[in-house]
């Protein structure tokens, strides 16, 4: 069969001999090692900075800014000027301290008078309009108003007719809690002579209010019930001191003005911090003569403002000429003046 050499060259392999040393690797399987080396320490490479891009990604990417809650105040109340606000409102502060690190109590009395307060929701982000600061959780509460009247208000009304001034309050409110309504006249005297006024008195008394009768305008701060009590408005819508047809002018003008000044000297110890005595009164002829504003300054009392009344922004009112007449009255032009505590 003649001799046959062992001469294979499957995939490039050589034998000891044509190669000359036998402890040089084969330049094939040398190459594919190599490739397979570089391919497998890539993959790896690959895989990890992938792995910490992602990582990176993940505890490294901006945390996004916390949002006030449903319920807290809003965005812009953070930053609003209440220095033109002179009316206390009151705050209701929950697991929160003001921005001076003051305790909670002390909250309500800094946001009323402080003219540059800034008060924020529980979370907010206040950014560096305030700077580090402690978080306050507050809401505002203005309560529901009729011209110069809230529900968040502590009323007494003073001589009321058939109580239809206070109820038209009653209603606006939707609740007479806040409310004392008071008359001179009797229960009897009432059912007698104003035929809806205890209509009015039930509603009232449905909503909360508390109705007096037999209360002098004049002695209410020695009233067993009312005295000890603070009020934010004190009401006597058109004082009348009576018919006295057979007086003089001046005998009149005295009665009238006589029940006005005691009724302010009264009042005045009624009143809270910032309370105020509003008193409607005609403001024609000889009602003029009447010169509440110097009746005021002798019980040390300042006039704040006297701006028109108008008897529709009341809806349900209706004003008695007083003493049993159940007939109303022409009350254009009238004012509703405001008085409050002289300043030191």
């Amino acid at each position: 069969m003649g001799n046959h050499h062992s001469n294979s060259k499957f995939l490039g392999c050589h034998n000891k001999e044509e190669n000359g040393d036998s402890d040089r690797p084969n330049n094939f399987f040398d190459r594919l090692s190599k490739i397979f080396s570089f391919l497998h320490s890539s993959f790896i490479n690959e895989a990890i900075k992938g792995l910490f891009q992602k990582a990176r990604s993940i505890f490294c990417r901006p945390r996004p800014t916390k949002t006030s809650s449903t319920h807290s105040v809003s965005e812009s109340l953070l930053h609003e000027d209440w220095s033109q606000d002179l009316q206390c409102h009151e705050i209701n502060i929950d697991d929160a301290i003001v921005v001076s690190g003051k305790s909670p109590p002390d909250a309500t009395q800094k946001a009323c008078t402080s003219s540059n307060t800034i008060i924020g929701p529980k979370n907010a982000n206040l950014g560096e309009a305030i700077g580090k600061v402690n978080k306050v959780s507050v809401v505002v509460d203005k309560g529901i108003w009729i011209k110069h009247y809230s529900s968040r208000h502590r009323i007494l009304l003073v001589g009321e007719g058939d109580f239809s001034f206070s109820a038209s309050l009653a209603r606006a409110f939707g609740h007479a809690s806040n409310m004392i309504a008071t008359s001179l006249d009797s229960k009897t005297f009432l059912k007698k002579n104003y035929p809806h006024a205890w209509p009015n008195i039930v509603e009232l008394t449905d909503r909360g209010c508390v109705v007096m009768h037999w209360v002098d305008a004049t002695k209410m701060a020695k009233d067993e019930y009312l005295r000890g009590f603070k009020f934010d408005r004190i009401i006597f819508n058109f004082p009348f001191a009576g018919f006295l047809k057979d007086l003089s002018r001046e005998s009149q003008l005295g009665h009238h003005r006589k029940l006005v000044r005691l009724f302010m000297k009264d009042a005045k110890g009624m009143l809270s911090e910032n309370g105020e005595i509003h008193i409607t009164h005609k403001t024609n002829g000889f009602n003029l003569e009447w010169d509440l504003e110097s009746l005021a300054a002798s019980q040390r009392l300042r006039l704040i403002e006297a701006v028109d009344f108008k008897h529709h922004h009341y809806p349900g009112y209706n004003n008695k000429r007083g003493f049993g007449g159940d007939e109303s009255f022409n009350c254009d032009p009238s004012k509703t003046y405001k008085f409050g505590r002289a300043m030191p």
